[in-house]
């Protein structure tokens, strides 16, 4: 899913620097240096734990290793980031973009989860007319295509009897598509995160969508480059992960409110973000069956070109 904050021209920008040597050196070049994205938001508290407190600086330090951030939301742009060698480590990626990174051959594979969602985004509307799916029939419904808010609108639709070709469907990233629904320049908005709650709060209202319709898994991939050259970096990776994981279970407020301070979020929202995520770092089969579905929607709207075998594409990130 794109970042709330950059534009589609913004993420390519993005992609391009991050792959320019001049900016951004791939860990075989730096000699010492591991390069890993740093996706804070929507409410990504174990990332931000992980960074706050240099969990995995502590773990490089002897051996003479430093750690480059790049913060970065987008899966895309953090898959292109790694086909690069921009990036060895993408610290949060949504099942949409890896399936279509992997579909197209992107040397990576998954190497830990991350989140399980119970909510990532919901369908908004102003129209008091409007409630549910059903009442999408004829409308205008903005959304970005090929990701999991694309698929949250074709599953409540076919729910309602209904298909995609039943509403106008604008191709819109997220921030044009929040102004676009404040605006009434559309009748409906698929929202995410942060952006569900700001919606929420300037007057629009959820469209009733059968409860975990969509529930996405997101994870944690690494470059083949970085597995067959350095292996022992990404499972010291997992290591931090698991610490921070650990810490926020031990104290979720303390966690809240270092989100928060860090993202920016009111308190309330915080607590409401962090409500709809819960974190892990090893993924279980039902993990892989999730994404499979997602594959399979990918599949049958016809946005992915080839299916994937998820088993083949795991380094030790499986629970034993």
């Amino acid at each position: 899913m794109t970042s709330s904050g950059l534009t589609r021209r913004g993420l390519i920008a993005a992609a391009s620097a991050l792959a320019c040597p001049a900016l951004v050196r791939p860990a075989r070049a730096a000699g010492g240096t591991l390069n890993v994205s740093a996706v804070l938001r929507p409410f990504n508290v174990p990332q931000i734990v992980m960074r706050e407190r240099r969990l995995l600086e502590k773990r490089l330090e002897p051996l003479g290793m430093t750690v480059t951030w790049h913060d970065i939301t987008s899966g895309v742009v953090q898959a292109q980031a790694l086909a690069s060698g921009a990036l060895d480590i993408a610290s949060v990626i949504n099942p949409i973009s890896l399936v279509l990174a992997l579909a197209n051959h992107n040397p990576m594979k998954i190497v830990a989860g991350f989140a399980r969602n119970t909510k990532l985004a919901a369908i908004l509307s102003l129209n008091p007319a409007i409630r549910t799916a059903a009442d999408l029939k004829g409308r205008t419904v903005a959304g970005i295509k090929g990701t999991v808010l694309h698929e949250l609108l074709i599953k409540a639709l076919q729910q309602a009897g209904l298909g995609i070709d039943d509403v106008t469907f604008l191709d819109m990233d997220l921030p044009a598509s929040y102004t676009a629904l404040l605006a009434r320049r559309v009748d409906a908005a698929v929202l995410a995160a942060d952006l569900i709650l700001k919606a929420d709060h300037a007057g629009a209202h959820e469209l009733e969508v059968p409860p975990r319709i969509v529930t996405p898994v997101n994870t944690v991939c690494a470059s083949d480059a970085l597995i067959a050259r350095q292996p022992q970096l990404v499972r010291l990776f997992k290591e931090a992960q698991r610490e921070a994981v650990a810490l926020v279970a031990a104290d979720p407020e303390a966690a809240i409110a270092l989100g928060c301070r860090v993202n920016g979020i009111a308190p309330a929202d915080g607590r409401t973000l962090f409500g709809w995520q819960s974190f892990f770092t090893d993924l279980t089969e039902a993990d892989l069956d999730s994404i499979g579905r997602d594959m399979q929607f990918l599949l049958d709207v016809g946005l992915c070109p080839r299916p994937v075998d998820l088993r083949a594409a795991t380094f030790e990130a499986l629970a034993t």
